[in-house]
């Protein structure tokens, strides 16, 4: 808790640039090991996300939120439990089914954290809780967005949010198997990691139509068994905006919901033999909007299969 004064003004969520820019934007940072170092990690990403509109009158055209990115992170941990880093990243989202809607982001993120521990790891039987770790975050997200590639510049975002996660997991022993005749017991578990993001960004804008505040609540579930770990995530939001207006004259609201079920192929790839910079999943994910502007509401469901290359130096 020592650094939350000293966060209070700083802060990183997703605009609608930044969003879309580079997966190491959103990767969740793990625990601090205790350990004082400097770490850089590069990302290349390929995401197809063909979908369509589910409205009763959206008709049947398909739709393209594919994206292309790139990003690099500069971090440092510190032993007191408190990191910080720097993430430029820039993504390409080239839209098959309109030749005209190209575009490209450019985004900057700056961040702080710090994570606390608390409770005791808890034992029953063959389930075993670790110890719940609350992250304190806070951070800065400059994100600009651009026609065709970084061609003319059609929107500028900077974003101030605060927020914490909790997380835990959750192992479930199976039976032991007798490991040869050393007649040693082979460890065997099964375990689902929880976590659950509240938040809250104002997003400034040279733009008056794109200023506002969100509180946000965020959740994800990851069930390890084996070398395939199936995941859900799911987030809510709410946007206050500050100067856009409904065609009534009231101030504009909306909620927005998404969720993705999906499939995550990390472990897999590396008992192949594969290199672990390689990293694949494939999910559904599902989209709905709620607004008292009669014409902005919509949902939609996409097909998402994820490739993404990482590699961490330390």
């Amino acid at each position: 808790m020592r650094m939350i004064g000293a966060v209070a003004l700083l802060c990183a969520t997703s605009t609608a640039n930044a969003q879309q820019v580079g997966g190491l934007l959103d990767k969740v940072t793990t625990a601090a090991d205790g350990t004082d170092r400097w770490a850089v990690e590069f990302e290349l990403g390929l995401a197809p996300a063909l979908g369509t509109a589910i409205d009763d009158d959206a008709g049947d055209d398909l739709l393209d939120q594919s994206e292309i990115s790139s990003a690099i992170k500069i971090s440092r941990n510190f032993n007191s439990g408190i990191s910080i880093s720097a993430t430029p990243a820039f993504s390409l989202s080239p839209n098959l089914y309109d030749a005209d809607s190209h575009e490209s982001a450019l985004a900057l993120r700056l961040r702080i954290q710090e994570e606390n521990p608390f409770l005791r790891e808890w034992r029953r039987g063959r389930i075993r809780l670790d110890r719940p770790v609350a992250q304190l975050f806070g951070g800065y997200t400059l994100g600009m967005g651009y026609t065709e590639v970084l061609d003319q510049r059609k929107s500028t975002d900077h974003v101030f949010a605060i927020g914490a996660r909790l997380s835990n997991t959750a192992y479930l022993q199976r039976r032991a198997k007798q490991a040869g005749a050393t007649g040693l017991i082979e460890p065997s578990q099964n375990s689902l990691a929880l976590s659950v993001t509240p938040s809250l960004d104002f997003v400034a804008s040279p733009d008056p139509d794109r200023r506002r505040f969100t509180p946000k609540l965020g959740g994800t579930a990851q069930f390890h068994m084996g070398t395939v770990t199936p995941f859900v995530e799911a987030s809510i939001d709410r946007r206050y905006f500050s100067a856009l207006r409904t065609v009534e004259g009231d101030q504009r609201r909306d909620t927005r919901f998404e969720a993705s079920f999906g499939l995550n192929f990390d472990r897999a790839i590396a008992s192949g033999g594969w290199p672990s910079i390689l990293h694949f999943s494939i999910a559904a994910k599902y989209f709905r909007n709620w607004s008292n502007e009669a014409d902005a509401g919509y949902e939609r469901i996409f097909f998402v299969p994820t490739i993404r290359i990482q590699q961490k130096i330390e």
